[in-house]
Order: structure tokens, then sequence, then C-alpha cells
């Protein structure tokens, strides 16, 4: 089912002037948002306004997201264009937070990755399935939003055999048992701690942890999870941040799964993008109402550069 903004106001309707399509497909949560809590603790029971400015990152990876995702392949030319479009909107989001915001292109990424990980010599299982590298491996997980009981949950992305299975097809292809595990970004490191022990489980040890974006605090506390036996290495000093945010994710190219709907599968579920809610950013958010209508602008944009229109939730 392919769904368009509803762009009309009125009673029922969250604020910023548009109908998130949850509201008219499911009547077990025709407030869908109420329920949702920040993703960190520290800010549970405030509102945008008490929460402390710090450090934000958002990356661009909305070309690679359309590929990946969605089986939308751009033109060189059309990739270019998508490209500069998406920093342009990244760039002009700066506003709407307080705090020091730093935006990081694909290409930085892209450069920092090969800078490092072309060195590594053990096989290299990555969690970001959006950076492409000969010899990689990918094992698909993903936080998602059980909107019943409002937990995050780790699951399969969609399309993808269950975590265990995966687990076990990675140690069916990988040569040994030792090998380097990537992610693009931790926060607080559960991703990655859970998926440390389910490929241990499978017969993998992960004997290193590459992180791109991580928060200050997060390396000391993912080496306490993992323990001494597993080298935590951090790719650059300057991805360091309180926050991280990925456009796809701000303007529903992609966004928070949605999970514990029993009456649909999940790759029907959809996905709910997060300026939809401002508990799905922890950064404090300076004018709510113009920070979504850019997010939705940006959407609109990226939906009429691709010829497509997303499906929602």
């Amino acid at each position: 089912m392919k769904l368009f903004w509803n762009a009309k106001g009125g009673p029922g309707h969250l604020p910023g002037s548009y109908e998130h399509p949850l509201m008219r497909l499911s009547p077990i949560y025709p407030e869908p948002f109420k329920f949702t809590s920040p993703l960190h603790e520290e800010n549970a029971g405030k509102n945008q306004q008490e929460r402390e400015p710090g450090k934000l990152i958002m990356t661009a990876d909305v070309v690679e997201t359309l590929a990946s995702r969605h089986g939308i392949m751009l033109t060189p030319e059309g990739s270019k264009n998508m490209r500069r479009m998406e920093l342009q909107f990244l760039e002009g989001l700066k506003r709407h937070f307080n705090g020091e915001v730093k935006v990081v292109s694909g290409a930085e990424l892209e450069e920092i990755y090969r800078g490092q990980l072309s060195k590594e010599k053990l096989p290299i299982i990555s969690i970001d399935d959006l950076w492409f590298y000969n010899g990689v491996q990918y094992f698909h997980i993903n936080r998602e939003l059980d909107v019943l009981e409002n937990k995050i949950r780790l699951k399969p992305r969609n399309g993808h055999l269950s975590l265990e299975r995966q687990a076990q097809e990675l140690r069916r292809v990988i040569p040994g048992s030792d090998v380097a595990l990537l992610d693009r970004g931790t926060i607080k490191g559960g991703t990655i701690a859970h998926s440390v022990e389910l490929l241990k489980k499978a017969g993998l040890n992960v004997r290193k942890v590459y992180i791109a974006i991580r928060a200050e605090q997060s390396m000391e506390q993912l080496r306490k999870k993992l323990g001494p036996s597993i080298e935590v290495v951090p790719l650059a000093e300057k991805l360091v941040c309180g926050e991280w945010l990925e456009s796809r994710d701000l303007a529903g190219v992609s966004g928070r799964p949605l999970a514990g709907d029993g009456a649909r599968p999940a790759e029907k579920r959809g996905r709910i993008p997060y300026f939809t809610s401002p508990d799905f950013i922890s950064a404090p958010v300076v004018d709510l109402d113009g920070f979504r209508s850019a997010c939705m602008n940006f959407l609109g944009e990226v939906e009429k550069m691709a010829g497509f229109v997303l499906k929602r939730v």
C-alpha cells in the first residue's frame, strides 16, 4: 500500500499540520505516539525544552538507503543531485537543534572506512548494510519499536533470516572462527553486544569491534559489556557526539521499524519517520513545527527525484 502524507489539519491530528497514516489504518492505537518514550533514559519525562543541548552528528545516506532498502537505483547524475539536496537539507536542519551540530557526508564515512578497514586481516562482518566493500559479510540486525508494549526490540531487517539463522549462515561461509565486527555508530552499544553474543553462539569469535560514530561515553561502556578479550576500535576522533541521527530516519526514507502488530506481517508494518515524534530524538529541537515541515518537504523532494512514492506505515 502506498500512502501520501495528508496535509490536512484538524481534530485528532498531530501538531505540524499532517496526519500520520497509522491514525487512519489502525484502530488499535489511534494516537500512536502518545505511548512512545525517549530513546535515552536520561530524557524520560522531559519535554524538548528541558533536554540538555549537546553534540549532534547527522549523517547523509539517502542514496544508499534508496538502493539497499527500496531497490531504487539512481543514475550517476541523479545520485549527485540527490546528495547535494540532502546535504542542503541537513545543513538547513542545524538551526532547528539547540547545541553543536555536525553534518557528515557519505563520502566522508566512506573515506574513514576504507582508510582503516582496508588494513584489517580478519574477515569483517558489518552491521552497517549501506557500506559495500569486497569480501565484507553482513549481519542484518535492527531495532524495532513494539507499539503495543512501547519497547525497543532487536530483530532482523525486513526480508532477512532470523538473527540466529543469519549467524549460522555467516559461520558456514566465513573461513576460520575469528572475525571483526563493524557498525556505523553506537550510543550505548546494546545492538553490538547482542550481535557479538549471537555470533559467538554460532561459533564466531569477535576479536575486534570497529565503531565510526559514537557517544563520548560509549567506548568505555562497550568495552565493559564486551570484556577485555575484544578490542574496541574507534575509526575517527571527529565522530564523537551525544546524539546521532541519519537523514533517512529523520525524513521517512527509512525510520523506526514497527513491531507488535500481529494483524500485519513484518514487511507490511512499515516505519515511523523520526519527525513524527520528538521522543525519537533525544537532542532538543527548536521550532518543532518548522523542523517537521523541513523533513516532510525533503521527503517530498526525494520521492519526486526518485520517481517513486515510498511505502508508509
